[in-house]
């Protein structure tokens, strides 16, 4: 995999600095409303399709959805919480998924602390993922080759295939789904 500079990677870089190296873009705000994250896993299955990256359309819409649901969720706490943003950036090799919310929590990708957002599914799905604190709030982002994707097929990682307990964690996570 190419080395790509992505949120959180290089926090004193210029954010228009970095945005330059993603020449496709493209944002959805998301209020705390039921249906909001299947309208986020819609609109980044559309955007990626749209973007000739159709072999990580269905990864990268599971990946949004989880990462604006527990952004969602985190919201629903916060009276007169803002609206979630996700944003999709490409180079037409990889995709970067990455939501923002206003609550500080860092992400845990078990789940097993009460307050940390879980993302086993995003987690085991994407290449790479990480976050980052912000003035107000948090980004969490997931990176997706579609290279290795078209070499491999549609589920294609570089890492070890996830345990069965979290293959178990997300089967059970689909079929909740509506």
């Amino acid at each position: 995999m190419a080395t790509v500079a992505v949120p959180g990677s290089d926090p004193a870089r210029d954010g228009r600095r970095q945005a330059a190296g993603w020449p496709l873009r493209a944002g959805l705000d998301l209020w705390p409303l039921k249906g909001s994250t299947v309208l986020s896993r819609d609109f980044t299955r559309m955007i990626a399709a749209g973007w000739g990256l159709e072999p990580l359309t269905d990864r990268a819409g599971l990946v949004a959805e989880q990462l604006a649901g527990q952004a969602v969720m985190g919201c629903e706490r916060i009276h007169g919480c803002p609206p979630v943003r996700l944003r999709l950036m490409s180079d037409a090799r990889v995709l970067l998924v990455a939501a923002w919310d206003p609550v500080p929590h860092i992400p845990d990708p078990a789940g097993t602390g009460l307050e940390a957002p879980r993302l086993d599914m995003a987690a085991a799905l994407a290449d790479q993922w990480n976050w980052r604190l912000e003035r107000q709030g948090k980004t969490v982002w997931c990176l997706l080759d579609a290279r290795a994707a078209q070499r491999i097929g549609r589920e294609a990682t570089r890492k070890p295939p996830p345990s069965r307990d979290v293959l178990t964690r997300v089967l059970a996570g689909l079929r909740a789904l509506p």
